[in-house]
């Protein structure tokens, strides 16, 4: 049977169960003519707003192109730069915070053993001022401060947490 291109008025054949399945009601001759039309069909709207530089982005995403290179887990970040909210605001932001921690404390005593038992198998580095009890504008910095850093065994972690014990 014949039938015309949508997009370039030739005509050509095309068999009546072809000319059935065509949902669309559109015919094309060739691909070229295909994706001609089918590429004058216009792309999502950006209706969505970056939620670090609020730029327009597309509904599917919560960050633009350039920032969401910039805050990935695989790029290294320079965590001393920035306040504790933009860093919450990140993918991963606890791992983050805790590499970084242990990083400076590891980079700083090497020796690392429990400052209550003295266990050396397995330590944490644990805050002595909770993240939570600094203000967002709090740099990451002042926060992972040797000063605000020591080591304890796992037990010794969870029990100053939870504040049975205080150093």
């Amino acid at each position: 049977m014949l039938v015309q291109c949508t997009t370039c008025s030739q005509e050509f054949e095309k068999c009546l169960l072809k000319i059935n399945r065509s949902k669309s009601g559109h015919h094309f001759c060739s691909q070229s003519c295909s994706m001609t039309f089918n590429n004058r069909i216009p792309k999502r709207k950006l209706s969505n707003r970056c939620k670090l530089c609020n730029s327009l982005i597309r509904t599917s995403r919560s960050y633009c192109k350039e920032c969401f290179s910039l805050y990935t887990l695989n790029t290294r970040l320079d965590l001393d730069s920035l306040t504790k909210k933009e860093v919450l605001i990140l993918s991963h932001a606890h791992q983050k915070l805790r590499v970084d921690s242990r990083r400076k404390k590891l980079e700083a005593d090497p020796q690392a053993f429990c400052v209550v038992c003295g266990y050396s198998l397995f330590v944490d580095v644990a805050h002595i001022k909770a993240i939570a009890s600094f203000p967002d504008e709090a740099m990451v910095q002042e926060m992972n401060d040797i000063s605000n850093l020591v080591y304890l065994c796992p037990n010794h972690h969870r029990e100053f947490d939870c504040g049975v014990i205080s150093l």
